[in-house]
């Protein structure tokens, strides 16, 4: 009898062991043709969110870092600027490409630019998208290949910083640095890096706790 208690007992203490489930990992949709990777570049807080920042920088995935990980309102704003500086020039070159393509009889019509002004304008802003996409994606590299002290700074926010965190915005802060900080923004289950060092001046600063 007495076997057959500690027998029953270590089944039940093994249970829970056997019965746990790793977190879920939430899904990523793509974005501007770039894949979501959470297991590669986790955003479940504001610290996995800047760890995964450095290292997209560090394994030259600037295309991720804007895509996935920096404030969705700030990319879009940015792309849109940037889209319709070349959508003139985009419109132009697709004109010639469609000529091209209605004079060259060996050229699968099925495949030929619209005609439809609509669907044509449609293309148009398509095509300036995605080059407005690669061009702030450059505009990223390039300021931080140009300034190294700024990958440097973040690797020390990720290592010294104070991170406090409300229910949908965070902050990291260095205790020797009062001018600026890292804000973070959360949108549905993930975190987002804000382009923006001081507190938005109009915003009562949230009510934050200490992460641990």
């Amino acid at each position: 009898m007495r076997r057959l208690i500690l027998l029953a007992g270590l089944a039940v203490a093994l249970a829970p062991a056997a019965q746990a489930q790793p977190p879920a990992v939430v899904e990523v949709e793509p974005r501007y043709g770039i894949p979501g990777n959470p297991r590669l570049f986790p955003q479940t807080d504001p610290k996995t969110t800047l760890a995964s920042a450095v290292k997209a920088v560090e394994s030259g995935r600037y295309d991720y870092l804007v895509a996935h990980l920096m404030d969705e309102k700030y990319v879009e704003g940015r792309i849109d600027d940037r889209a319709r500086l070349v959508e003139p020039a985009v419109d132009a070159e697709l004109r010639a490409l469609r000529d091209r393509q209605k004079r060259d009889t060996a050229f699968d019509k099925r495949l030929q630019l619209p005609d439809d002004p609509v669907q044509f304008n449609e293309r148009v802003r398509q095509e300036a998208r995605v080059r407005a996409f690669r061009q702030v994606v450059r505009d990223a590299e390039e300021k931080l290949t140009d300034d190294p002290t700024l990958v440097k700074e973040l690797r020390r926010y990720l290592r010294e910083g104070d991170f406090t965190a409300g229910t949908n915005a965070a902050a990291a802060a260095l205790r020797d640095v009062k001018d600026r900080q890292v804000f973070f923004k959360k949108v549905g289950e993930r975190w987002f890096i804000e382009n923006r060092q001081q507190p938005a001046p109009e915003a009562k600063p949230p009510a934050v706790r200490p992460e641990r």
